[in-house]
């Protein structure tokens, strides 16, 4: 019948665009810029593009190598540097509401069987602006060896003081090592580091450059990452020729971002003020200031977008035009409203008894569900729709003969093909975005610092 051929239509172009509907409750990037540099999502106030007005202030510019295959995503300013060797942009992986995940690099040093000094690599990041500092409780300093000393140094002329940090490793025997999966100081060991870091300097130092280790242990490797994504291995790390690849893949570092150098009491009734409609201020707590909006409780969205957070209870909001709202969201609220049969094609309303419509809208409800263990599986969607082919049709149109029934059925899955042809172009179109190699812009110390005040 008409009204099950339509539904059967409708029904995967709405779980399709339920995706569409998801992505406009979430935080998502400034109207009219791109969204994805590869499988990374990027949420304003950052943006990708340099100097293209995407992001709430060039230093949260994203650029994005679409010579890369996928493309790859870098922060618009700071650098990691392997000394001597390169230097070379942070690597986005990752962007949430408060941190950014950046792509891990290692120090490291090996050393001959006779102590003479092989290969070694020490590493510097500088994010070079207070908006942004090293997560003091997601990042730790991680030494990897058995014979050997890692350090954190920070420097006046960038943290405004002085001081080291650091933890040292012996073990005179691969068995004594534990392969448990934590660092317990012999052949691994953790380091905290202080708050507000902007900096990193990775140093190692061997006592006995790995002479009496050098067996199990030929090199020591150092780095700064999120110490829960890290799992030990024990001396099988030590001879690993991957381990590196495996830390710089699987152990990001973490950085956590503020608006501005203000703090919520200063900015909030000043111009700049970036907090939206039923938004909440948040104080930075790494001692340079700044602060971050989030979604009042109840409320979804992006806090630094207007028209700012969303009653989550409202998938959408009916105001904006038809070409800005999903499908999904447009049945929802017309279900919500009891506006079923103002929206339904006339040759649908005559095809189904009232009953049938409204369980088959319901169903179609269902399958609209934010969450996916409220949704039904597609076996329950399976046996409901075997199950609306038995009940009993009363057609409002039992004038009508045969024939013309059977010209309004052709004409109605006809109009329904045409219907899911628009629809589906309509969602290649939705998914098709022009991109660009990405120009870096740089920035020095002293410009990004002066211009902190301009976003508060």
């Amino acid at each position: 019948m008409a009204f099950l051929a339509f539904m059967l239509l409708v029904l995967p172009m709405l779980a399709m665009s339920i995706e569409n509907t998801n992505m406009m409750s979430n935080n998502m990037a400034k109207p009219g810029c791109q969204t994805k540099c590869g499988s990374l999502t990027v949420p304003y106030p950052f943006g990708i593009g340099i100097d293209d007005g995407c992001s709430i202030h060039p230093i949260f510019d994203i650029r994005c190598n679409t010579s890369s295959n996928p493309p790859i995503a870098y922060l618009n300013t700071g650098a990691t540097n392997v000394l001597n060797i390169t230097t070379k942009p942070m690597e986005v992986i990752d962007i949430s509401t408060s941190q950014i995940r950046i792509r891990n690099v290692l120090a490291s040093k090996c050393y001959e069987e006779n102590g003479e000094l092989s290969a070694q690599q020490l590493v510097f990041l500088n994010t070079r602006v207070s908006f942004f500092t090293l997560s003091e409780n997601d990042n730790k300093l991680i030494l990897i060896g058995c014979d050997d000393l890692a350090m954190v140094f920070g420097f006046s002329l960038y943290e405004g003081k002085n001081f080291s940090t650091g933890c040292m490793t012996t073990c005179s025997r691969g068995q004594d090592v534990s392969n448990n999966g934590t660092c317990s100081g012999i052949g691994c060991c953790l380091a905290v580091i202080p708050k507000g870091l902007t900096t990193y300097l990775g140093f190692l130092n061997s006592p006995r450059n790995h002479t009496n280790v050098w067996s199990f242990n030929p090199c020591s490797y150092a780095f700064l990452g999120d110490h829960e994504k890290f799992t030990f291995r024990g001396t099988s790390d030590f001879m690993d020729p991957n381990f590196v690849d495996r830390i710089v893949s699987d152990v990001p570092i973490v950085i956590d971002w503020v608006i501005g150098t203000k703090n919520c009491s200063v900015v909030r009734n000043s111009t700049t003020y970036s907090c939206m409609e039923h938004s909440l201020c948040i104080d930075s707590e790494s001692g340079r200031g700044g602060y971050r909006c989030i979604c009042e409780e109840g409320y979804d969205g992006n806090p630094y977008l207007s028209p700012g957070c969303q009653d989550e209870k409202q998938s959408i909001d009916l105001t904006l035009p038809n070409k800005e709202k999903s499908l999904a969201a447009y049945f929802k609220a017309s279900m919500k409203e009891n506006r079923l049969f103002q929206i339904l094609h006339h040759r649908v309303l005559k095809e189904g008894s009232l009953d049938q419509l409204n369980a088959m809208s319901e169903l179609v409800v269902r399958c609209l569900n934010i969450k996916g263990e409220e949704r039904p599986t597609m076996r329950e969607v399976v046996n409901a729709l075997e199950g609306f082919t038995k009940y009993n049709i009363r057609s409002w149109a039992h004038d009508l003969d045969q024939e013309n029934d059977q010209l309004q059925m052709g004409e109605m899955i006809s109009e329904q093909n045409d219907l899911y042809i628009v629809l589906t172009r309509t969602s290649n179109n939705s998914h098709t975005s022009s991109s660009s190699v990405q120009q870096s812009s740089e920035y020095n110390i002293k410009h990004e610092e002066d211009n902190l005040d301009n976003i508060s």
